[in-house]
């Protein structure tokens, strides 16, 4: 278990870091603190959550132009940064594994 204060890597941009921080308080919260290991995780599960953003925004300015190549490319895209993101989130205890 980490002691101190865990500070954001300093490569996230500055929303980035207030999400880092949120989920580390949360996280504390349910007495579950991040770990030394789990930091660049939290990290990469951050900048996913950003990537989503960004994408759905590509992919909706791409959709006005019609369902083009470019438009089922950033849709694809859009996907595999959810993919992403959720397999980061169950690492970190964010959210509960699948059953099948």
């Amino acid at each position: 278990m980490m002691t101190g204060k865990i500070e954001p890597p300093k490569w996230l941009e500055r929303h980035e870091k207030h999400e880092f921080r949120r989920i580390i308080a949360a996280r504390a919260a349910l007495n579950a603190p991040v770990q030394a290991a789990e930091i660049n995780t939290l990290a990469d599960y951050v900048q996913s959550r950003t990537r989503i953003d960004h994408l759905t925004i590509l992919a909706e300015k791409e959709r006005t132009r019609g369902f083009t190549k470019d438009y089922l490319a950033a849709t694809r895209a859009v996907e595999a940064a959810i993919a992403t993101s959720r397999r980061l989130a169950i690492d970190l205890g964010l959210m509960a594994t699948p059953t099948s």
